[in-house]
């Protein structure tokens, strides 16, 4: 790849509305670009080398994440809505593309997230029941 394909993709991940993040096997956060500084409300430097289940997956669905990282362990990606926890507290509805990323050894090593942030386009009355028992749910747990 020349330097300038590089940087052309370089500007495809920084330019995507949509928020990406690659982790690594122990679900620590290695890449981190701007649209999910924007939806998430940390910076590349916050959330960099962090757990991403302690960023942004409301303590209430963690085990849910791990489940769906086990789907991608079998089928290798998924497609699944989710509500995640922006650094303020705020809950957004998201929809998530799950990839798992093969090493040269062909064994899963790295995973590709990206996150869509439905709040707006999903219908309103639904979502907002949604938040509201995820907030409710947040507060009985802790």
């Amino acid at each position: 790849m020349t330097a300038t394909n590089r940087e052309f993709a370089a500007l495809l991940v920084d330019e995507t509305p949509d928020a990406m993040i690659a982790i690594a096997e122990d679900g620590r956060v290695l890449s981190w670009n701007r649209a999910a500084q924007t939806i998430f409300g940390y910076s590349a430097d916050e959330a960099i080398g962090q757990p991403m289940l302690d960023l942004i997956v409301p303590a209430d669905r963690v085990e849910e994440e791990r489940s769906q990282r086990r789907v991608v362990g079998e089928r290798g990606d998924t497609i699944y809505w989710a509500v995640r926890q922006r650094k303020d507290g705020l809950l957004v509805q998201t929809s998530v593309s799950l990839k798992a990323l093969n090493e040269a050894t062909h064994r899963f090593g790295h995973f590709l997230y990206t996150h869509k942030d439905i709040s707006r386009q999903r219908d309103r009355p639904h979502r907002d029941g949604q938040l509201a028992c995820a907030g409710r749910i947040r507060l009985l747990a802790g």
